[in-house]
């Protein structure tokens, strides 16, 4: 079998060929659903419990990859100072990638922020199984390596409530060693100032008009003549004069008249506001003058 694949394959291409097909086979790496360092320790294990020799370790491992992994690699070790070929790589390179690009303890800011902001119950989570994730989120969070807790306490209760993007983004990609809290408010105004003066830069500045601010706004008219005909005749206003309605009270006939009660001229003894008045205080004008004259002078 190895002389047939000899004769009909490229050099160096046979053992790793017959090799592989004789290995059983292993997950490849998801960097969404587990973590680099666990992936590396099974597949570490993997390779002790099948006697895999430490120089095929390397070609073994990129055969059980995806595409997507295996592009990765690719891509890394040909954009080194002395490109290289993906086959050329020895496991200790391609862990070194891995872990530059997937080792969540290079992000811990960012993983501390989903662990504070993003863990709640799932619907018919049992509580075996909220503890289990909270452990997970915990893990990429790297909280071991935390020096003064006082400070973190400070640093993250800060960066959870910041609702600016730019800001977010400055302080994901930054090591937890990098910021303290003092440096993690001096980089959110630097950050949102640059924003700002950015955007205005591109859009221009948000600035009121002179004339808006001095313009007072307009006096209101009174309601006669804010109301059109139309809205008068439908309101059908009462004259104060007579009480009737049709007509207003500058050519009401009875604007001479005398009122009986309060003996003033220019409205009807029917809507007389004093009378109205005392009406609703049970004494009219009429019965005070008759209780005056009934009552006996004290002078006599």
């Amino acid at each position: 079998m190895l002389q047939l694949l000899a004769k009909h394959a490229p050099s160096g291409q046979v053992l790793r060929t017959a090799f592989t097909s004789a290995t059983p086979t292993f997950s490849p790496f998801g960097f969404t659903s587990e973590l680099w360092k666990d992936y590396w320790s099974r597949f570490f294990t993997f390779t002790r419990a099948h006697a895999v020799p430490d120089d095929r370790q390397a070609q073994v491992f990129l055969t059980k990859q995806t595409s997507t992994v295996y592009k990765l690699l690719s891509n890394l070790a040909a954009q080194e100072t002395l490109p290289r070929e993906i086959n050329d790589l020895s496991m200790e390179q391609i862990v070194a990638y891995l872990k530059v690009q997937f080792d969540p303890t290079r992000f811990a800011i960012r993983e501390r922020f989903k662990f504070w902001t993003s863990m709640q119950r799932r619907p018919g989570e049992s509580i075996q199984e909220l503890a289990a994730r909270v452990r997970q989120a915990a893990a990429t969070g790297d909280f071991a390596s935390v020096a003064d807790p006082l400070d973190e306490a400070l640093r993250t209760r800060f960066i959870c409530p910041v609702n600016n993007e730019a800001v977010l983004r400055e302080f994901f990609k930054m090591r937890a060693d990098e910021l303290d809290f003092i440096t993690v408010i001096y980089l959110a105004i630097q950050t949102e100032d640059a924003a700002k003066v950015a955007k205005e830069r591109v859009y221009g500045p948000k600035s009121v008009p002179a004339l808006a601010i001095a313009q007072k706004p307009p006096r209101q008219q009174p309601m006669l003549q804010r109301l059109s005909k139309n809205e008068v005749s439908v309101r059908q206003l009462r004259c104060h004069r007579c009480g009737s309605s049709g007509h207003v009270a500058t050519s009401c006939k009875f604007k001479d008249a005398n009122c009986n009660f309060c003996l003033l001229t220019g409205h009807l003894e029917a809507v007389c506001c004093k009378k109205a008045r005392s009406k609703a205080h049970g004494v009219s004008w009429i019965d005070v003058l008759e209780m005056l004259k009934a009552a006996p002078c004290r002078h006599s």
